[in-house]
């Protein structure tokens, strides 16, 4: 039994973890250039920036387990000492625990759905750019609610109506690199410039092997909000000003990009859970389902494999 996974972020990679050490096979299908998601690393001239979410929590459970497994096994590790609050971050990037997840997994990037159909021999994919993929068992969507919206409106309406109750803020997030700039966030507070429009200053060269002389700013959802529709050249032109002139840096650069997450950050859960319908052999996952935080992803992919097992066990004779 084969299933199509939509989105290859930390919810899909959760459910298809748990699907493949279950005896099912998973395929993902995901329209960036990697796997990831929001659980991103951006690698550019030998530089790495973790410009999604800078690390991760748990609070217990399946997640908790997972991340162990990736401490001890060297995809993961701890950074700093937050009292109570243990940061785990993934190795060498972000993207390591997603990867870490999807091992035992076909994953196809570059391949943004458009549309789903199904039919007598199973569902079938078709990209954007007109590619099909054929004969799957079962669809489990694991994209932002908006997106996954729009895929399920020809095929479940109950999921689509879900997927529309959900609410986002979005997020730009600057990438700078350059002399000095370690020096200068060795005693600067995350929310140091809260007052200015950033949400959080990250110094991303501070965590176990990344790249020196980096950081990644996140804008605050107003601020964000207001410049949503500007190009990635103005706002990292205006966030980069803004950053140099708190931290004492000076410009050129040695690299400097802006990165917009319009659907960064959630901000209200759906009425309807993580689900699986077998009757329509499709089911929905992700934060917008659960709730904000990556370990919400998280649970909600693995809920949806189970209640996708539960039905192929019900189904043997």
């Amino acid at each position: 039994m084969t299933i199509a996974i939509i989105g290859a972020g930390i919810a899909g990679a959760a459910a298809a973890r748990h699907l493949v050490q279950h005896g099912l096979d998973a395929v993902l299908f995901d329209k960036g250039r990697g796997a990831g998601g929001r659980l991103a690393t951006r690698r550019s001239e030998g530089r790495a920036f973790d410009h999604g979410a800078p690390f991760v929590t748990a609070s217990g459970g399946t997640f908790a387990r997972f991340l162990h497994e990736c401490i001890q096994n060297g995809t993961a590790t701890t950074w700093g000492d937050r009292g109570v609050e243990a940061r785990t971050v993934g190795l060498p990037g972000m993207s390591g625990l997603v990867h870490a997840a999807l091992v035992g997994s076909e994953v196809r990037t570059g391949f943004e759905v458009a549309a789903l159909e199904r039919r007598a021999d199973g569902w079938t994919l078709t990209s954007t750019a007109g590619t099909r993929a054929e004969g799957f068992d079962a669809v489990v969507l694991t994209l932002p609610a908006p997106q996954a919206g729009r895929l399920l409106a020809p095929v479940h309406e109950t999921f689509a109506t879900a997927a529309a109750d959900a609410r986002y803020t979005p997020c730009w997030t600057l990438m700078l690199a350059g002399e000095g700039i370690d020096a200068a966030m060795a005693s600067v507070a995350e929310d140091a410039l809260a007052g200015e429009g950033i949400a959080a200053l990250v110094h991303n060269a501070a965590k176990p092997g990344r790249t020196a002389d980096t950081l990644v700013a996140h804008a605050a959802p107003t601020w964000s909000s207001a410049r949503l529709e500007d190009t990635a050249e103005a706002v990292g032109a205006d966030l980069g000003a803004l950053v140099a002139r708190h931290l004492g840096l000076t410009a050129p650069f040695a690299a400097s990009s802006a990165h917009r997450w319009r659907f960064a950050r959630l901000a209200r859960v759906a009425a309807r859970g993580p689900d699986y319908d077998p009757d329509a052999a499709l089911g929905i996952a992700g934060d917008w389902c659960l709730g904000p935080d990556a370990e919400d992803a998280f649970h909600s992919g693995i809920a949806t494999a189970q209640a996708l097992l539960l039905t192929v066990v019900r189904a043997r004779p």
